[in-house]
């Protein structure tokens, strides 16, 4: 705001600029400059996802403006929600939004639970080699370990394969993998020990949990 040429917006109160004891012409000028706001966008725990292919973003951006947000897991996780200002959870993705305050945006991500279990039993195998309760099957030392060394490969397998989302190569793998501690003699087992039986269960349970329609015939 200028009166006759000098700013007088430190005299505005609430929108009203008060001319008082008027003995001469004033010439008011109001201009007027669009609303910005801050957008501030990240994602909850770092490493999970991305939006927009960064981890972070801040702009501010003008009253009106339209954004798109995409959320993208990393390997291993899945889009859960955005959280916006703390409060309103939405599940769209892509988010739109249009810019009319100062936002905040997180963006949710999940580990994919099947990748979660794949993990336990890669853990749950080398524990169990080290202490001596899951052992490889062969004639010598050196066989043994190769067995170990094969079997324990076939689980990591598993997991990346999850972690890609190749879900029906992770059904043939658990299935071979299963067969080589299933007490079966066709195909031999790789794997004998306290704990096969408590490994076998775990491979199970991983190939009963994804989807029916993905299970091998």
């Amino acid at each position: 705001v200028t009166d006759n040429d000098t700013d007088v917006l430190a005299l505005v109160s609430a929108g009203v600029y008060t001319i008082s004891d008027v003995q001469a012409e004033h010439e008011v000028k109001v201009t007027f400059a669009i609303n910005q706001y801050a957008l501030n966008v990240t994602v909850e725990t770092a490493g999970t996802g991305k939006v927009n292919d960064e981890e972070s973003l801040a702009q501010t951006l003008d009253h009106g403006t339209v954004v798109t947000l995409t959320a993208q897991p990393a390997k291993g996780y899945f889009f859960d929600h955005w959280l916006i200002n703390s409060t309103d959870q939405v599940t769209d993705n892509p988010l739109i939004l249009t810019m009319d305050a100062p936002k905040t945006i997180v963006a949710v991500f999940t580990a994919d639970p099947n990748v979660v279990s794949a993990k336990a039993i890669v853990a749950f195998f080398e524990e169990n080699t080290v202490l001596g309760t899951l052992t490889g099957i062969g004639k010598t030392a050196q066989a043994q370990q190769g067995k170990l060394k094969a079997f324990d490969n076939k689980l990591k397998a598993v997991v990346h394969a999850l972690e890609a989302g190749e879900t029906a190569d992770v059904v043939g793998l658990l299935t071979s993998t299963a067969a080589k501690v299933d007490g079966e003699l066709n195909p031999p087992d790789f794997i004998a020990g306290d704990q096969s039986d408590e490994l076998l269960a775990m491979i199970q349970a991983l190939i009963a949990s994804l989807p029916p329609n993905e299970n091998p015939e």
